[in-house]
């Protein structure tokens, strides 16, 4: 999909090699620490890295937040603690150190995604490579024994890649030069509010009033938290109309 939209540029040029190993890592231990853990205990383990290595690297570069700022993204963390809590268990430390990586992967690649002036072809690069040392992988024996996939299955997986995973990356690092790290990370709070509404308009699950409060805690925090970003946006379209 990618190397289609990019019409092969991505293949030859383009891309980091540091981003693509991170993208590599990320995949990699994402899903070989989901086989011995909770869902909620993997997406806070990830998250938390995610947001500590993102903001710490917003503050070694002198990005600093102010107080309203401060508060949306602690309410913000708040709601993911209310939605994930009730489903931790204690995770194998192995599994644990997994997902600790891939959290720092995806920071490390998100930050590699800030300088990115060709987001489609940087995105199509990195998936190539990411890729190479992932059949790589797959063939030394490090992703587990043989593979039995249905037809169903594969179908399902390629969407995925194109769509899910190809498509949403390059927008995502089309949208990374335009946010702050701390930005960049305080947003990614919304992908499990984003996870549960898609189990409730796509698989048809109950929604409880657990994950209604922890989403509005989670989407106040982020409108105090980006409010400042909204009120420049109005002000861009006003002189631009």
């Amino acid at each position: 999909m990618l190397a289609i939209l990019s019409r092969g540029k991505g293949l030859r040029s383009g891309g980091t090699w540091g981003g693509s190993v991170a993208l590599f890592l990320y995949a990699v231990c994402f899903a070989l620490a989901y086989r011995t853990m909770t869902a909620a205990t993997g997406a806070l383990l990830l998250f938390a890295t995610v947001q500590m290595g993102m903001m710490s690297f917003g503050l070694w570069r002198g990005e600093r937040l102010s107080g309203r700022q401060k508060s949306g993204f602690s309410i913000a963390v708040m709601g993911l603690l209310i939605l994930t809590l009730p489903g931790l268990e204690a995770p194998d430390p192995g599994a644990a150190m997994l997902m600790i990586v891939a959290g720092a992967a995806w920071a490390a690649y998100s930050l590699w995604g800030r300088g990115s002036q060709k987001p489609l072809i940087d995105t199509a690069a990195n998936f190539f490579k990411a890729s190479i040392m992932a059949l790589g992988a797959l063939g030394l024996g490090w992703l587990g024994g043989a593979l039995h996939i249905s037809p169903l299955a594969l179908l399902w997986g390629m969407l995925s890649g194109a769509f899910a995973s190809g498509l949403a990356y390059a927008i995502w690092y089309k949208v990374l030069p335009r946010l702050d790290a701390w930005q960049a990370g305080v947003l990614q709070l919304l992908t499990p509010v984003l996870a549960a509404l898609g189990g409730l308009l796509i698989l048809g699950e109950n929604i409880t009033a657990r994950v209604y409060f922890a989403a509005s805690f989670v989407l106040f925090g982020l409108y105090l938290s980006l409010k400042k970003i909204s009120h420049l946006a109005s002000l861009n379209i006003k002189k631009s109309g």
